[in-house]
Parts: C-alpha cells; sequence; structure tokens
C-alpha cells in the first residue's frame, strides 16, 4: 500500500488530522448543502471505505509505521460520515421545493440521502443531471458504513430507505418487483419509475443489506422482512456482465458475495475491453474496473478475472496520470477520480469482499 492511498485521499479532504477535514469538494463536483458544506455521496463512500481499508491493514502491521495508528484513519472516516449525514441527509436548502421526507428513526433525521448534485429541482430527472437519490449510490454508503463500524446507522438509514425505494410487485409480495434505481430528494419516485423490476440494483440490495443485517446489533431495527422481499424479487434472476469499466468493476466485487460467483467466467471474458486504457477519458470509471479486477486477485479461492501485470500497468498509469492532474485547473471529476484510485491502491479482500462469517448470497 505505502503511502499512495493515503496521499490520494489527503489531496482531495485535507490532512486527516487538520482542523478543517473533510474539506468540502469542489463546487463543479458537488452541490452545495444547506450547511454551506459540499459534499457527493459516491465520493464520499469510497473514501470511508478506503480510511477504514488504510485502519484495517494497520491493525496488522507492525508496529512504528510511517502511516501511524490505526485509530487516526478510523478516527477520520467517522468524520467524514458524519459529516455527509449532516449535509446529504438533510434538505439542501429550507425551501419547501428542496424539502425531504423526514424520519426521526433514521440517523439523518431523513428518508435516505441525496446524491449530491449540483443541479436541482422538485422533481428529479430519470436521467443523471439533476440531484436527488441513487440505490447504487446508497448501498455503497451502506457497505462503507458496515465497514466503519457504524452498521446500526446502516440498518436504521435502510430501515426508512427501503420502502420507497422498493416496488414489491402487483401481489405486494416481492414477486415480479425489485428496486427503483433513482427517486427525488423527497423520496418520491419520479414520472416513469413508478414500477420496476429485479436488476443489479436489486442484487446490490440483497449483498448489502444482508451484510448490514449480519453486522448490526439487537438494538438497531431488523431488515429480515426486507430480505425476505428482495429474496422473492431476485427468484429467476439472472446476473448478466458488462464490458462498462465501472459497471465491470462492480460486478466484479459484488460478485465475490455470491456463492459460486456465477459471473465470473463471462467477466473474465469481457476484461480485455473493460480493462483498456481508452476508459481513461473519465478516468474514475477505468479505476472501478482495476478495483474490481484487484479485489478478485486476492481472493483466496476461484481464478483471477485479469491478469495481474496487466492491472498493475494500468494502476502505475493512473497514478501519474493522477500526478499530472493534481497541479492542473479546470479538471473534471478530479476529486471522485483521486478517491477511487485511492480505493484501488489499498483495495483488499477484507474491505471490498466477503470477510469470515459474512453471508453470501443464493440464487
Amino acid at each position: 500500500m505505502g503511502a499512495r492511498a493515503p496521499r490520494a485521499a489527503h489531496s482531495v479532504y485535507g490532512p486527516i488530522d487538520g482542523a478543517s477535514f473533510p474539506a468540502p469538494l469542489p463546487p463543479r463536483e458537488a452541490g452545495a448543502c444547506a450547511n454551506g458544506d459540499r459534499r457527493y455521496l459516491w465520493t464520499d463512500a469510497f473514501a470511508v471505505l478506503a480510511l477504514a481499508t488504510i485502519a484495517d491493514n494497520l491493525d496488522g502491521a507492525p508496529p512504528g509505521s510511517p502511516l501511524g495508528e490505526p485509530a487516526r484513519f478510523r478516527c477520520a472516516a467517522g468524520a467524514l460520515v458524519n459529516a455527509v449525514h449532516a449535509g446529504l441527509g438533510a434538505p439542501r436548502s429550507p425551501a419547501a421545493a428542496d424539502a425531504m421526507r423526514a424520519d426521526p428513526r433514521s440517523p439523518t433525521g431523513h428518508v435516505g440521502l441525496r446524491i449530491g448534485k449540483v443541479s436541482s429541482a422538485p422533481r428529479t430527472d430519470v436521467g443523471m443531471a439533476l440531484d436527488g437519490q441513487y440505490f447504487h449510490y446508497l448501498d455503497k454508503w451502506l457497505l462503507a458504513l458496515v465497514r466503519a463500524g457504524r452498521a446500526d446507522d446502516a440498518a436504521a438509514i435502510a430501515k426508512a430507505a427501503f420502502p420507497p425505494f422498493f416496488d414489491a410487485g402487483p401481489h405486494g409480495d416481492g414477486r415480479g418487483g425489485g428496486v427503483r434505481w433513482k427517486l427525488s430528494a423527497d423520496a418520491s419516485a419520479p414520472l416513469g419509475l413508478a414500477h420496476a423490476r429485479a436488476t443489479d440494483d436489486t442484487l446490490g440490495a440483497r449483498i448489502v443489506l444482508g451484510l448490514v443485517e449480519h453486522h448490526r446489533s439487537r438494538a438497531a431495527p431488523s431488515l429480515r422482512a426486507e430480505l425476505a422481499l428482495l429474496d422473492a424479487a431476485l427468484r429467476g434472476y439472472v446476473p448478466r456482465a458488462t464490458d462498462d469499466p465501472l459497471g465491470w468493476g462492480l460486478q466484479a466485487f459484488f460478485d465475490g458475495f455470491v456463492r459460486g460467483q456465477p459471473r465470473a467466467r463471462a467477466l473474465a471474458a469481457l476484461a480485455p475491453r473493460a480493462l483498456d486504457a481508452r476508459h481513461f477519458a473519465l478516468p474514475f470509471r477505468l479505476y472501478g474496473a482495476l478495483l474490481g479486477a484487484r479485489v478478485a486477485l486476492m481472493r483466496p479461492a476461484g481464478a483471477p478475472l485479469a491478469r495481474a501485470a496487466d492491472v498493475e500497468r494500468l494502476m502505475d498509469a493512473g497514478l501519474e496520470r493522477e500526478r499530472r492532474a493534481a497541479a492542473a485547473d479546470g479538471q473534471e471529476h478530479t476529486s471522485i477520480n483521486r478517491v477511487m484510485l485511492a480505493a484501488c491502491c489499498i483495495a483488499t479482500p477484507g474491505a471490498f469482499a466477503p470477510r469470515d462469517g459474512e453471508p453470501l448470497v443464493e440464487f
């Protein structure tokens, strides 16, 4: 790991011991929150995962590491969690048009967490331009909370957010239903997303809510009923593989949570297209592919999805690219690029793959 991952994270959020940590994200990358902060749920989720993983790695390191004690990084992960809940777990302004649905059971006081987009409207679009809530961001945040030791917070957030995100199907028992991929900030479904069917968002929900249920304390709400609905929705679902680099990477590390890793062969066949230098046009998407490939290489069982030499070559190219970009102005997605690269640098099975005793999804 060395110092590559901490340096990448520090360049985005500032020194983890500093009074201003975590620094707001740039205005072009995150919308303003009511408290004056700027947060973006995807970027911050992977930053929490990176910080928690560095702490876990330091637990097993010899004393005297130049990075210091693991508690430094756990404290930083907790500070970032609190900043996200204060900023994205609340309406972006006091205006009625920006309202979120209140829920006192959630640690944020509201249902779900906003994306953090720069542009917003009372009703979100069904694309990617406007703020609202993405489930594929929320599940990464729930995973980050589990790895940061905040599983009870994850359980409360999931309990509040699941009903609006989930379409229970024509019979109300989950069959023929699934997870809506996007909601408005107030947790209402935008026009065109009234109904949903099983997709990878539904599978991601089953994986992550299963982890949350496994790690929550008895004081936190149970998610057993939600898991039963997701199991019903996933009956007959066949996971497919994509060559989109970010999608490929996410499928690669989530596949490790499914017994038998049903997508492994298809993902390996698509690896040369997903792990291609042409994807540096949008670096964070390629870094997602590298993350999935590195996690697969570190699994104790199962065939790797890509050659280690190819992965390391692209990692080195990414580190050089971000070194150059760090000194340049006007680069789009600079924060998300560096945070995703940091996650790649410290990717270990303990962070992005099942730990001993954690449940696997059965099809």
